[in-house]
């Protein structure tokens, strides 16, 4: 049977009237009180919920047993469906997880914000059985953790109240006309525990009234945590000694109690007792009965869902010791206070707290039986938290770096002259000896013809004075041919350096003569850079913050963007004490030498160089950024 209704057409002041300034716990009661129907119950609590929230759009999901009820609540001017998806997605993702979330979003200008609550509804015996989702419009972050808690709360609440509805509530009322002094029905205790804002609050007023009621002479209660009770109030007392010897044995009964899941009685003179339990196994409130002067002692657990949550002590003068039937009427009256002490306790939690009992739940719930695949997470998660905060690894620095050359042989212009052609361009691989270009000796080749015919008329002057015997002036024409030969010479030579070859093998780095080619080249004028390929430098440039990093002889390797696929290795061999600006960003310069063979290399290849600096902390290698960044502006 499905019970399905909607309300998103209506408006805003068709909702109930709730006074925004009374308790909304108070409100819940009343509704229990008037309820008639588990679905007609949810579907008012979610309308109270809506609006204490002032929220436009509010779902719920809720299953019992084949009967689901599914309700939706809109109020103001909004469109409800432009809500709806984002709300009854986050209403699934909460059904399929049951735990509380919330999600912050902002809007495209950044101005208004809008928050996504969602807290799963439980039975009393423990499983999740439904959830109820709502956004919030606008809010800022600070204020998500206590609408968070206060919505927990009020499902936490709801939870609690439904089970006292109907034939419920009749079961759990005492109907008994004489029983004026004990007589409290469901919406009562609700109501009365909706008015405290804290556990601590709520126990103290119990065990007052109780103490009043049956005029004892203390009356002790104590929330059970990991099978371990901690007294919480003490009836005439504002603060509790917990070492004192009458404390401690009073929690060592109330744990007694805990342990054996029944109502403990031990007093002296007692038949009606002794047939009821067999009290002679109870050590523990014997002893607290010893301690106490003999004074008749109890204690009785109190139960939400099938665990105990709080047992409540009581201790009377032993000329006035409990009477059969009274203990039952107290537990009547008592027991529904349970699960009203747990949902304060979660309501007056603090985030902190709240996480840390989450943690808690969520070990416990690990460590049941059966879930072997969640323990194996588990222990995978703490296995990686050990090797997170104490395993080491091999730290690498990561820094862009470029491929230069070792060395560069540069060609300047041997003399001044006109250039004639140009054979090589920039970035052609040379071999030594290869003509890179040309210049214009044209006017050398002139001058060598000249000087030779010149030379041919001192060689028959020469001839001519040894036949004539005049060696005065063979001795002359002997000196102008040594002076001819050598202009000869040094045009010859000249006319060789016309001709520009390359000095090494290698590759043109610089020197594309193309467009001067008719121009006049000046002597001493650079033409071509040429790097030999044999011999490479790795210029790293590493962030001023690494810095300290960085020491010689660090080996490392170098990747190309171009072949990110070859790895080569190279060793640090310099380091530049001076930061330079690089791309905008202050970098120290370290260079270092590199093995890099293949026709694919070129002269100022960019890539990335990692760094072999040694040994840290895996948490330092995955935060020490975000810590020095806190450090600078924090």
């Amino acid at each position: 049977m499905a019970d399905a209704h909607t309300f998103s057409n209506q408006s805003p002041n068709a909702a109930p009237t709730y006074a925004k300034n009374q308790d909304v716990y108070v409100e819940l009661a009343a509704l229990a009180r008037k309820g008639v129907s588990q679905a007609q119950f949810l579907r008012d609590a979610l309308k109270l919920i809506a609006t204490h929230f002032s929220s436009p759009y509010t779902a719920m999901h809720v299953r019992y047993s084949s009967e689901i009820v599914q309700h939706d609540w809109h109020t103001g001017p909004t469109d409800p469906k432009f809500w709806k998806p984002s709300v009854q997605q986050y209403l699934t993702d909460c059904l399929a997880e049951p735990r509380p979330q919330a999600r912050l979003l902002k809007s495209k200008g950044g101005n208004t914000k809008v928050a996504l609550l969602a807290t799963p509804i439980f039975d009393p015996s423990g499983p999740a059985i439904g959830a109820v989702a709502l956004v919030l419009a606008p809010i800022d972050q600070a204020e998500l953790p206590a609408r968070l808690a206060t919505l927990e709360a009020l499902t936490r609440f709801i939870s609690v109240t439904v089970e006292f509805l109907g034939a419920a509530h009749e079961r759990n009322s005492l109907t008994s006309a004489n029983r004026t002094t004990g007589t409290t029905s469901a919406d009562r205790v609700l109501a009365q525990a909706s008015k405290y804002r804290s556990t601590e609050e709520l126990a103290f007023a119990l065990t007052n009234e109780i103490c009043n009621k049956l005029g004892a002479e203390q009356v002790a209660l104590g929330m059970v945590k990991n099978h371990s009770v901690r007294v919480i109030s003490i009836s005439g007392m504002d603060e509790i000694k917990h070492q004192s010897p009458g404390v401690s044995a009073m929690r060592a009964a109330m744990e007694e109690c805990h342990d054996a899941s029944t109502m403990i009685i031990y007093q002296s003179g007692a038949d009606w007792v002794e047939k009821q339990e067999d009290s002679s196994i109870h050590r523990l409130h014997k002893q607290w009965h010893v301690a106490a002067g003999g004074d008749a002692v109890a204690s009785i657990p109190l139960v939400a869902g099938d665990k105990t949550v709080a047992v409540v002590s009581i201790r009377r003068r032993p000329s006035d010791p409990f009477k059969p039937g009274q203990l039952d009427e107290v537990r009547t009256r008592i027991e529904p206070f349970g699960g009203s002490l747990i949902m304060t306790q979660r309501a007056g939690r603090s985030l902190p707290r709240h996480a840390s009992d989450y943690v808690q739940e969520s070990i416990r719930a690990i460590r049941q039986p059966g879930r072997v695949g969640a323990q194996i997470l588990a222990l995978l998660a703490l296995l990686s938290s050990v090797t997170f905060f104490f395993g080491s690894m091999n730290y690498e620095l990561r820094v862009p770096a470029v491929l230069t050359p070792a060395t560069l042989r540069h060609v300047a212009a041997p003399f001044q002259s006109v250039l004639m052609s140009a054979l090589a361009l920039e970035g052609k691989r040379v071999q030594k000896g290869d003509i890179l270009c040309e210049l214009d000796h044209r006017e050398l080749d002139q001058q060598q013809s000249e000087l030779l015919a010149e030379l041919v008329v001192i060689e028959h002057r020469i001839d001519r004075a040894l036949a004539d015997s005049v060696p005065v002036e063979s001795q002359l024409a002997q000196a102008e041919k040594k002076l001819v030969l050598t202009k000869l010479d040094i045009i010859e030579n000249r006319i060789r350096q016309a001709v520009i070859h390359a000095p090494i093998s290698g590759m043109i780095v610089n020197g594309d003569l193309r467009k001067k080619i008719g121009g006049v080249i000046a002597q001493g004028e650079g033409l071509f850079a040429i790097a030999p390929l044999d011999a490479w430098t790795l210029e790293l440039q590493v962030p001023e913050q690494a810095a300290a990093e960085l020491v010689t002889q660090q080996a490392g390797i170098f990747s190309t963007f171009a072949s990110p696929e070859s790895a080569h290795t190279f060793q640090i061999h310099n380091i530049f004490g001076e930061t330079q600006q690089r791309s905008n960003r202050n970098v120290v310069v370290a260079e270092a030498t590199i093995e890099a063979k293949g026709d694919w290399v070129r002269p100022g290849m960019e890539g990335v160089a990692r760094v072999h600096v040694g040994t840290r902390r895996i948490w330092w290698i995955s935060l020490h950024r975000i810590m020095d960044y806190f450090r600078l502006y924090y």
